[in-house]
């Protein structure tokens, strides 16, 4: 996630060449309703805790986001950037788990959806 690569940049423990900044692709952030809840992963923690949607239908993520990190982490920390950090410490991952999520994977060449497991 963006939180900690700047952590571990500033700490000198990560050197890239270059930054890719994607926090203005809209379409990858939100909370929709489908067949399924269906959650961007720009979708801010904050986000993910007050969402009514995400409240009633999964109301231990909703519990899970408020309480990452600080308030300042919670506005800027996404639910993509937690999962994909690989952290032991995801707080959205055990509750995305028990509900049975599923991720899409996207690529030039296509796209699939698989387990969050």
């Amino acid at each position: 996630g963006g939180t900690d690569v700047m952590v571990q940049y500033m700490r000198r423990e990560i050197a890239p060449s270059v930054f890719l900044h994607i926090g203005r692709l809209d379409h990858l952030r939100g909370v929709a309703r489908n067949a399924v809840l269906e959650i961007g992963p720009l979708t801010s923690h904050r986000m993910l805790a007050t969402d009514p949607q995400v409240r009633i239908a999964l109301p231990a993520l909703a519990e899970a986001a408020g309480v990452v990190g600080g308030w300042q982490t919670q506005e800027v920390g996404t639910v993509g950037g937690n999962l994909c950090n690989a952290s032991p410490a995801a707080d959205t991952a055990p509750p995305l788990l028990v509900a049975g999520a599923l991720v899409e994977l996207r690529s030039k060449s296509g796209r699939r959806e698989l387990p969050l497991e």
